[in-house]
């Protein structure tokens, strides 16, 4: 199985002993870079996927995956929307990726699902061609998306936020964090309910 190192180590770095919010976010990336191609090979072992590959996928979707969203969505957007307000092209711009990551999420919560049947071994509702078609579709989609964030979020982040910003950003993660990975979206009280 592929090695995925789990959430980042959150101690040595800045904002009071933890990582800096935008190294959060580019390793997350980086981690979900490598879940698509977990979900590639999947996609290619179709007809007959290994159930432990499905299972896999499903937990680092539901935990990994689901926490970036959150993380971007929750934490970083509204940072920069604060300081672009006055830029109604880059307003417009974090608006559409807002757009897009909800309907990613809704994608996420599906393909989840799926997994999970595939990794139990049961019968999935969808043939292997439109499982296949829904992993690829999938899998595509966050490579662009997270291309997308490296190439334009993150450096705009890097020019508009300001120290401040990123030590808001950092305890607004940490608060989040306290509470442990929420796959249960919202159940813990945490405010992460991206998935509901």
């Amino acid at each position: 199985m592929t090695d995925f190192g789990g959430t980042p180590e959150l101690s040595g770095g800045a904002s009071g002993g933890r990582v800096p919010p935008l190294e959060r976010i580019t390793a997350q990336a980086e981690r979900i870079s490598l879940l698509c191609d977990l979900l590639e090979a999947i996609a290619d072992s179709l007809p007959s996927p290994e159930a432990g590959a499905c299972e896999e996928a499903a937990q680092i979707c539901r935990a990994e995956v689901h926490r970036h969203y959150e993380d971007v969505n929750t934490v970083l957007i509204p940072a920069l929307r604060s300081r672009v307000r006055d830029n109604p092209d880059r307003a417009r711009l974090l608006a559409r990726i807002e757009e897009d990551l909800h309907e990613d999420a809704t994608r996420l919560a599906e393909l989840i699902d799926i997994l999970g049947i595939y990794g139990a071994g049961r019968e999935s509702p969808l043939n292997a061609e439109a499982f296949g078609y829904a992993l690829r579709g999938f899998f595509e989609t966050i490579r662009r998306q997270l291309s997308w964030e490296a190439e334009v979020l993150v450096p705009m982040a890097d020019q508009v936020l300001e120290d401040g910003d990123l030590d808001i950003m950092a305890q607004r993660l940490a608060s989040r964090d306290s509470c442990g990975p929420c796959p249960n979206a919202g159940k813990c009280g945490c405010r992460v309910t991206f998935l509901n």
